[in-house]
Formats: C-alpha cells, sequence, structure tokens
C-alpha cells in the first residue's frame, strides 16, 4: 500500500496522539465526574475532525442512531460482538503538525480518513480510546480478541462488512507507526484497530505502547 509522503516523518507524532485521550486521572472529585459523564450525550459531528479534543467526552451516547449519516462508502458504526464494544464511527483526519486525531468522545471509535475506507482494497485504519478520565473507552477490551473474532462495520448505506481478526500485537510507540501502516502481503483488504496499551508514564500522561489488531475481509 502506498503511504502518503509524510507517513514516516509524523506519524510517530500520530502515535503519540493517542496518549493524552488514554490517560487515567485520579483525585478530580464527584463533581467534575458527574459533569464530564451525566449530561446528554449527543451523535459526532459529520466533519473530519482535525483539531484534538483538550477535554474528551465521556458521555456515552449509546445505541448508533439512524440519524447518523456518512456517505454510502463511508463507515458509521463498529461492533465487536466478542467484547460486547460497539458505537459511532467518527471521521478524523490530521492536525496542521500532521498528527492523527484520537475521536472526541471515549466510546466513538475514529475512522482515519487517510487510510481507504473499511472493505476497501489496502490498510483501513481505526483508532479508539483505551481509557478516559473516568471511564472504559470503546477499545478498552481490545487485547481480549482472539484470531477467528469478528469485527462488523456498518457502512454509511447500512450494509455491513465482516472482518476476521489475524491477530494482535503491542509495540513501543516508536515502532506502532511502521506496523500500523505496514499491509500483509496475504491480506487483499485489511483492518487495523489501534489504541493505547502498556504502562502508563505519570510524567508524560501517557501510555508507552500501542496495541494493534490486524483482521481480514470476510464479506
Amino acid at each position: 500500500m502506498a503511504k502518503p509522503a509524510w507517513t514516516q516523518k509524523a506519524f510517530p507524532i500520530a502515535a503519540l496522539a493517542l496518549g493524552t485521550p488514554c490517560l487515567v486521572v485520579a483525585g478530580l472529585g464527584l463533581w467534575n465526574y458527574k459533569d464530564a459523564t451525566s449530561h446528554s450525550p449527543s451523535m459526532p459531528d459529520t466533519k473530519i475532525l482535525n483539531a484534538t479534543i483538550t477535554t474528551t467526552d465521556e458521555k456515552n451516547p449509546g445505541k448508533v442512531s439512524d440519524h447518523y449519516k456518512m456517505p454510502a462508502n463511508q463507515p458509521r458504526a463498529i461492533d465487536i460482538p466478542s467484547l460486547n464494544a460497539s458505537g459511532y464511527v467518527q471521521r478524523v483526519g490530521v492536525s496542521t503538525d500532521n498528527t492523527m486525531i484520537a475521536p472526541g468522545n471515549i466510546f466513538f471509535a475514529g475512522w482515519y480518513v487517510g487510510s481507504p475506507a473499511p472493505g476497501e482494497k489496502g490498510v483501513s485504519i481505526i483508532d479508539g480510546h483505551v481509557r478516559g478520565k473516568y471511564q472504559d473507552g470503546i477499545f478498552r477490551h481490545l487485547a481480549s480478541l482472539k484470531g477467528g473474532d469478528t469485527i462488523r462495520v456498518q457502512m454509511g448505506d447500512n450494509s455491513w462488512r465482516e472482518f476476521s481478526v489475524v491477530g494482535t500485537q503491542s509495540y513501543l510507540v516508536e515502532e506502532a507507526d511502521k506496523a500500523l501502516f505496514a499491509d500483509d502481503q496475504a491480506i487483499d483488504r485489511e483492518l487495523h484497530l489501534i489504541t493505547c496499551d502498556g504502562a502508563f508514564d505519570n510524567g508524560s500522561q501517557a501510555y508507552n505502547k500501542r496495541l494493534i489488531v490486524t483482521a481480514r475481509l470476510t464479506r
């Protein structure tokens, strides 16, 4: 798969972009918890997210609404039955410094618009949060996936594309970019899911690894 010209240089920064939204912050108080989690949730903005959200939303939007519309050939929802994990798919791009953006809500997944749509030829990339300040994110249990587990992605025309997990692998942050864009020559239509992993460093307020799940299109 041809990589963007900035990939080799910029994506180590992109991998780091998932660090901030994965923070685990203690002692912020009951009032802050209620304020962050109990207000009415909303659907993702249908525009491409090109700026990091400083305070990631932790309001659970629940079931994906029929009112959330995406172009027919782009993803709108993701479902991982074995993890009981599902939610909206938000379109994410890169910031002005070529940092790939993480979703604005810990319960959203983010399809990187610089990659093919899920099910198209090449490597499609979807990121997601492992944790917020107060709650687990949509990809909290991604490491539990096993070979053969199903990942389903719903497209804008309401059709579903199904993928079968090939494997999972944890990488140091500085190594994750290469693995994220690398395509398996034996897989024609490939899906990569990525989230934070490893040890949380209080100094940098980030995790030191990234977990990448590789899956192949089955139908």
